[in-house]
């Protein structure tokens, strides 16, 4: 996950494991899955593109990054079952979304590391 950053021209790439009912990240400690974006994502197990991520619906202040330009959340799934989400962040002024190709390299990712 550390090396994908520099790869998708992203300022952060974050790692989230699903883990009886929570979501455990090495930098922000653990937090309910029902909260923020990423939250979201763990829910459903679908993927969230949000441009300006703080006027995305499911945004919460205390998990996701009120200056970032650009999310892309996608779940890690096995069969069927979501182990943990990728949070893919831009906080480029210049940047409204990742680009398909960005998108692509992070899902391929995510099947290596699922």
């Amino acid at each position: 996950v550390v090396q994908l950053p520099p790869l998708l021209n992203a300022d952060e790439c974050s790692l989230f494991i699903l883990e009886q009912g929570t979501l455990t990240e090495a930098h922000t400690g653990t937090v309910k899955p029902t909260v923020g974006i990423v939250g979201q994502v763990a829910l459903n197990g679908e993927a969230v593109m949000a441009t300006q991520p703080a006027g995305h619906e499911s945004f919460d202040s205390s998990m996701d990054y009120e200056n970032a330009s650009a999310y892309y959340c996608m779940p890690l799934m096995l069969k069927g079952e979501v182990l943990g989400v990728v949070r893919l962040v831009s906080f480029a002024e210049d940047c409204s979304a990742f680009s398909t190709e960005q998108m692509t390299i992070l899902e391929i990712a995510g099947l290596s590391v699922a």
